[in-house]
């Protein structure tokens, strides 16, 4: 679970950087590299959250940065 304002970078190995609010790695977390990998043909990504707390405006961002080949990305938001 992520604290407000903390985000996960995975940039490949064994682990992901949990960054504070500020981007200062304030820890790592073990990844199955092997769960990552994409084979040929369409794919689709189910994201879901949940907010402990509503004092602000809740919000929540998902980027993928895949390497290789570019190729244009169709359908909805």
């Amino acid at each position: 679970m992520l604290n407000a304002g903390e985000s996960v970078r995975y940039s490949g190995g064994e682990n992901a950087a949990v960054f504070n609010n500020q981007l200062q790695k304030i820890k790592e977390i073990p990844v199955d590299s092997s769960k990552l990998m994409l084979g040929k043909g369409s794919h689709s990504v189910v994201f879901d959250c949940n907010f402990s707390s509503f004092e602000k405006e809740p919000a929540a961002k998902l980027e993928f940065r895949i390497k290789g080949k570019t190729e244009e990305i169709r359908g909805a938001i």
